[in-house]
């Protein structure tokens, strides 16, 4: 066990002195969280990249050169940045060292977190006081290589790319411990990637966040039991030229598709709506069908209204939404009131920052009114009380940073 039981030894198993931009600011979560150390670092030399790997990193570097220039997009996810620049103190060796061993088990190791995605893991990695190796997995397959990171699904024409951690132990049994996916929404490949690399920037320090101290063993990788991790047909097979060349098929259709559509629609742009109608039309999956019963709000022509949250305050029905105005092309939380009859009032703005704001989420604390709106261009997670109802309120505090 631990001689400091207050907090847990984390190795980090490398495959060089750079990682992707978002495994680094990953790292940085890791290093914020109290109860958390990172005592040694193993690097782990990586194995030259296949033909049709490189070919991938070339076709992901055009599509991210076309992505900056005609959308402005700057996911940047896979950038690769130097991760000593956070641990300059945190002893680092070669795992081709003979005296790594022994250099590992005097750290005390309690975790190996994998970033590097390695076929094989020394053993003496599960030398520790959970026995167990996290890793991340990058697709429904189960792929642990994140420069193959959503292709295959992707190239499949799915729409979510699936990702998560598991973990394993000695004996390769695994566990599913956390699984999430990310939405297929934007016309290029690597836009997609990008969202579902940043998405995946929490998955450690969550779940890290979630261990009791002092550290019981057993509450680590305390997840489903997968005897084939995650993994259906096609696991362990790496990306091949069809894979890419389906991936293009499909990321030039999605892109020219766009294109035709604002050339057909000129300065036309999506438009999402509100409907309003009785709670009980919608109960059960099976009553979408009931969708043409509701009431279509429209907003004006030149905005989008989206995301909309119910809210009951003295006796009246109010509902809070994300307005976008295409002009600005940056969401503002606007609010308007819904009488029983369904007609409404004009939405009036209730919270607008030089940021995109959506999602308003408003609960009551101690007999105040609280609101968490979605801020994520800002990089910030911000509370908000309600000084008067519903037009004014004032930042509290960064519960996330």
């Amino acid at each position: 066990m631990l001689v400091d039981e207050q907090r847990i030894h984390i190795a980090l198993l490398l495959g060089s002195r750079q990682v992707p931009c978002w495994q680094y600011e990953m790292i940085k979560q890791l290093l914020a969280i109290p109860q958390l150390h990172i005592v040694i670092v193993l690097l782990e030399q990586s194995s030259k990249p296949s033909y049709c790997t490189q070919c991938l990193n070339i076709v992901s570097g055009v599509f991210s050169w076309v992505e900056k220039r005609v959308s402005g997009w700057q996911g940047n996810a896979r950038r690769p940045v130097d991760w000593q620049l956070l641990l300059t103190a945190t002893p680092m060796r070669d795992t081709s060292d003979t005296a790594t061993r022994q250099a590992f088990l005097a750290a005390d190791v309690d975790l190996v977190i994998d970033l590097q995605g390695s076929a094989t893991v020394a053993d003496y990695c599960f030398a520790t006081s959970s026995g167990q190796v996290w890793r991340y997995f990058y697709d429904g397959c189960g792929t642990l290589a994140a420069e193959q990171a959503g292709v295959k699904e992707y190239a499949a024409g799915a729409d979510g790319l699936i990702s998560g951690v598991l973990s394993l132990d000695s004996h390769d049994k695994q566990h599913c411990l956390l699984q999430a996916v990310s939405g297929v929404d934007r016309p290029l490949f690597t836009q997609n990637v990008d969202q579902m690399l940043w998405k995946m920037t929490g998955f450690l320090p969550f779940l890290l966040q979630q261990i009791p101290l002092p550290l019981d063993p057993l509450s680590l990788g305390a997840g489903e039991i997968v005897h084939d991790p995650v993994r259906k047909k096609g696991q362990g097979k790496s990306v091949s030229c069809k894979d890419i060349l389906s991936l293009m098929k499909r990321s030039l259709y999605r892109a020219s598709q766009k294109l035709g559509n604002k050339c057909l629609w000129q300065s036309v742009e999506e438009q999402w709506i509100l409907l309003l109608g009785p709670r009980s039309l919608l109960q059960q999956p099976q009553d979408l069908c009931q969708l043409p019963q509701l009431t279509p709000i429209i907003p004006p022509p030149d905005r989008f209204w989206a995301d909309p949250f119910w809210w009951h305050e003295a006796g009246r029905d109010y509902l809070f939404f994300e307005e976008l105005l295409y002009q600005q092309s940056r969401g503002r939380l606007v609010c308007m009131e819904v009488l029983a009859d369904g007609r409404h009032s004009e939405p009036q703005v209730v919270l607008e920052k030089p940021y995109h704001l959506s999602y308003p989420f408003l609960f009551r604390y101690r007999g105040d009114l609280y609101m968490i709106p979605e801020s994520a261009e800002n990089h910030t997670l911000d509370l908000y009380r309600c000084e008067q109802f519903p037009q004014q309120w004032t930042r509290v505090k960064t519960i996330m940073n």
